[in-house]
């Protein structure tokens, strides 16, 4: 992990600015549990997977009539049939990509990254495992390593992550933003899409997706999509599978039909910028040494319903943004920043349901290897990768 991020925590920590919050362990039921005395619920800790609780200051609402959609767990093979339909209905959707992932996938990255319209990317991890879980520091190289990766081989540093089965709390939430500037996103709709199995496929799925079906998911939308008044929807879908294709484009066309605002999450408020280093589609990153910012981070209060940028983000982002100042684009894990890389050694696909194939990522030329920084991130969360990537929710 670079030093740089280590120091940013020490400081941000010594400040005061980290949560107290204590680690909890894990239950067999995929719940955490904090030590006697701590309450998941409270305003201090705010565990959402354990109680539904959502901080004020991330983001998890929309206005009225604003379809803000989030896709998870990318990027895959799935995402390429996306593309001409993204197109031909000029859909632009916010993707929370696993780190791991890309790496699993570099082609997959590549289709996502020139797709058109240009689609706005976020991380969802690195390892998509349960973030409470983890030490402090563990968390740093975890959010850390996906920000760089997506930085890698997009040129853009994601200014949002959406935590794996929303499993996240105040310590998790305040090391995201205070050491990299990167705001929470939630959703306030999902209706399980990703248990629909693709053709072929064997799968035993858990509890949570008895009774989902291609119909109970499109009679879901269509509710959304015609209610009165039309309350603002930030979506939670994936792209893990091509059976969630289907009721996607039942959602669009309804969407369409009722004249909602469709669009990525940043359209919660037409203020948020896109990315630390470019402010909008279409604006290309700034070339960093280190992804850190040295912008303290926008105020976002009322679950999103405010969002308000202090001056280092008052001329929008871009600028000197980067720790390191340096216009060099070659990135950390050794792909050119915003360049595409070639996958030829290793896999170069995702499985269906996001588990790791066999044998390690690696590319030639500009693409990732081994011996390559990320390498040592692999390393440094080797015991959470499994566990976290064999089921993606």
């Amino acid at each position: 992990m670079p030093d740089s991020w280590v120091a940013k925590y020490t400081q941000v920590k010594a400040a005061g600015l980290i949560a107290d919050v204590p680690v909890p362990t894990a239950f067999p039921d995929g719940l955490v549990q904090y030590p006697k005395g701590t309450d998941p619920a409270s305003k201090d800790v705010c565990n959402w997977e354990s109680s539904q609780c959502f901080m004020d200051d991330t983001i998890n609402v929309a206005p009225d009539g604003v379809l803000a959609i989030g896709f998870d767990d990318g990027p895959t093979e799935a995402v390429a049939a996306y593309a001409d339909y993204f197109k031909k209905e000029e859909i632009v959707a916010t993707h929370f990509l696993i780190g791991l992932q890309i790496l699993t996938c570099p082609s997959c990255m590549t289709n996502l990254v020139n797709m058109q319209p240009e689609q706005h990317l976020a991380s969802h991890s690195f390892t998509h495992t349960q973030l409470p879980l983890m030490q402090d520091l563990e968390l740093v190289a975890d959010i850390g390593w996906s920000l760089q990766v997506i930085y890698d081989y997009s040129g853009k540093i994601p200014l949002y992550i959406r935590p794996p089965q929303g499993d996240i709390d105040r310590r998790v939430m305040t090391i995201a933003r205070e050491v990299f500037g990167v705001q929470v996103v939630m959703w306030n709709q999902d209706h399980l899409d990703w248990c629909l199995l693709d053709a072929g496929e064997k799968e035993t799925l858990p509890d949570v997706c008895k009774g989902t079906t291609l119909d109970s998911i499109n009679t879901a939308y269509k509710g959304m999509m015609d209610a009165s008044p039309q309350k603002g929807v930030l979506l939670l879908v994936h792209e893990i599978r091509n059976a969630s294709q289907a009721p996607f484009r039942t959602l669009i066309a309804g969407a369409k039909e009722k004249k909602w605002k469709i669009g990525p999450v940043t359209d919660v408020d037409a203020k948020l910028p896109w990315y630390e280093n470019a402010a909008t589609a279409g604006v290309k990153g700034e070339a960093v040494d280190d992804i850190l910012t040295k912008r303290k981070p926008f105020t976002v209060a009322g679950g999103g319903s405010t969002i308000t940028l202090n001056g280092d983000w008052s001329a929008g982002a871009g600028g000197n943004t980067s720790a390191g100042g340096s216009t060099s684009g070659k990135g950390k894990s050794g792909a050119s920043a915003g360049g595409n890389s070639t996958q030829t050694n290793g896999t170069d696909a995702g499985n269906g349901n996001g588990t790791t194939g066999a044998g390690s990522p690696s590319a030639s030329g500009s693409g990732l290897t081994m011996s390559s920084p990320i390498a040592a991130a692999l390393g440094a969360v080797a015991g959470l990768v499994i566990a976290g990537l064999v089921t993606l929710q």
